[in-house]
């Protein structure tokens, strides 16, 4: 069941969706990062929605990615009611958010989370990813080693950074990618950014 607030318009007009996914280092959700900026996309003429991913002691992998991926599903099952153009679903992400983001835009394939997403036809996979200062690789979260515990718990270390690194996921099945980021940032390097498009810019 997905867990998530919707900001639809009334009428007959088949709209692009957006999908907000806050920040918050897997351990919250970021109110500012959440239905306000739904809300400015809703009032752009989108239908927008903000999903309420697992965070903290649940947001073990695949969990985030599994919820993630039955938002996407859902919103592509009530396309029709909803007035969403299933072919038009965008994924919006901050800092973790746009690390989730990436992730289903490089994972949505995954035979595990096709497996507990029950998105055996892609009905996960989005049409694009917009990743506003995401964490896009492993050694991020290596470095506070507490999230990479929880994020990858069962599983090898290495295992746990092919799983977060997103550059080495990137392939033809990768939909566009709008990204952004600052040089300046102090939380999140820009470097893994910069690594990312390079991996994007080869396929």
């Amino acid at each position: 069941k997905a867990v998530m607030n919707c900001f639809l318009h009334g009428g007959k007009k088949t709209r692009a969706a957006v999908v907000v996914c806050p920040g918050g280092a897997y351990k919250t959700l970021a109110d500012y990062e959440g239905d306000v900026v739904a809300l400015k996309y809703y009032k752009a003429g989108f239908n927008a929605f903000t999903v309420k991913y697992s965070v903290a002691e649940k947001s073990t992998f695949p969990a985030p990615l599994t919820d993630l991926s039955v938002a996407i599903k859902t919103i592509r099952a009530n396309a029709k009611n909803w007035n969403v153009d299933s072919e038009k679903i965008a994924v919006l992400g901050f800092s973790a958010g746009g690390h989730l983001a990436l992730s289903l835009g490089t994972l949505w394939n995954n035979p595990e989370i096709v497996k507990t997403a029950g998105c055996e036809n892609g009905e996960n996979k989005p049409n694009a990813i917009i990743s506003c200062y995401g964490v896009t690789g492993a050694r991020f979260w290596l470095y506070h080693r507490a999230l990479f515990d929880v994020l990858t718990k069962g599983r090898t270390e290495q295992e746990g950074k092919n799983l977060l690194h997103n550059p080495k996921n990137v392939g033809a099945h990768t939909p566009p990618v709008f990204l952004w980021h600052t040089f300046n940032d102090t939380a999140v390097p820009v470097d893994e950014a910069l690594e990312l498009m390079s991996a994007l810019s080869k396929h």
